[in-house]
């Protein structure tokens, strides 16, 4: 299984008539995801886990040069101007999906969030090739993204979102938009997301929702809006800030939210999210 492109920003490297150098040799060993890092406790004579870490986020380097079936394997060296347009590609001061594709196939839905690094090969006096360093946001990627819009009233205040994440813990919506169909306090508990000191639901709340009104939140970069202007001047007061999430734990991967319909009686939510997957960058 060998890298032969990648998509990045919605564009890939093919689309630059660029395509992926391999150093002949010996084949790396190529970790399958972020090493974990436990700290544990002896009892008798057996070490106990009481917290677990990732390590670190992933990295990969990787060399780019000319495709020799545009260059004619000639024009191997890099102009100005194009690596002026392959910096303000690569070169960006946040993360961005980043999708490997191979050439057996392997992982067609798996994606990352990266960013690059940029160093630049010399030959002859010139820049024959450039050396990648991909650095993610996270120790792991990510399947592809779900999205599922669900209707609640007084005659179905429930819906199942199911999460098949590999790493157990939250996983927190990409966007969570509530349309709403009639005015009142949005209240959502996840019914599976209790907490061990209180025993109470992990709960959202929202109130002062006008019919019409659509909401959305961004619950990995903590943002929300509504498209209301009425609404926004008091948004921030009346969202109780408990982000929705998801749940994947030992017993089950299906999470089951209920939202108070005697207090906002009719509502559409979709949802977006991609589940965890623990695979690397190969």
């Amino acid at each position: 299984m060998t890298m032969i492109d990648f998509e990045f920003n919605e564009e890939t490297l093919s689309d630059h008539n660029l395509v992926i150098g391999y150093i002949s040799g010996a084949d790396d060993s190529v970790p399958l995801s972020s090493p974990m890092i436990m700290n544990t406790v002896k009892v008798g004579d057996r070490n106990k886990i009481v917290s677990r870490q990732y390590d670190d986020v992933i990295t990969k380097t990787f060399t780019i040069v000319k495709s020799p079936c545009y260059s004619n394997g000639k024009d191997i060296f890099f102009t100005d101007d194009e690596l002026y347009e392959i910096s303000a590609w690569l070169q960006s001061k946040d993360y961005y999906k980043f999708k490997p594709i191979y050439d057996d196939g392997s992982f067609p839905d798996i994606h990352f969030y990266g960013r690059f690094d940029i160093n630049a090969i010399y030959g002859n006096g010139s820049i024959i090739g450039l050396e990648l360093t991909l650095t993610t946001d996270s120790p792991y990627g990510y399947g592809e993204e779900q999205e599922v819009t669900y209707s609640v009233s007084s005659d179905n205040s429930e819906f199942r979102v199911f999460n098949d994440s590999q790493e157990y813990g939250y996983l927190y919506f990409e966007e969570f938009n509530i349309k709403c169909n009639s005015s009142g306090t949005f209240k959502m508990t996840n019914d599976n997301d209790i907490s061990l000191e209180t025993g109470h639901a992990y709960q959202t709340r929202i109130e002062n929702c006008l019919a019409d009104e659509n909401i959305t939140i961004d619950c990995q970069h903590k943002i929300i809006t509504t498209d209301n202007s009425t609404h926004e001047e008091t948004l921030f007061d009346d969202f109780n800030w408990n982000y929705p999430r998801l749940v994947c734990d030992y017993v089950s991967p299906l999470n089951v939210f209920t939202v108070d319909t005697s207090l906002l009686s009719d509502a559409e939510i979709t949802v977006k999210f991609s589940p965890i997957r623990k695979v690397g960058v190969i």
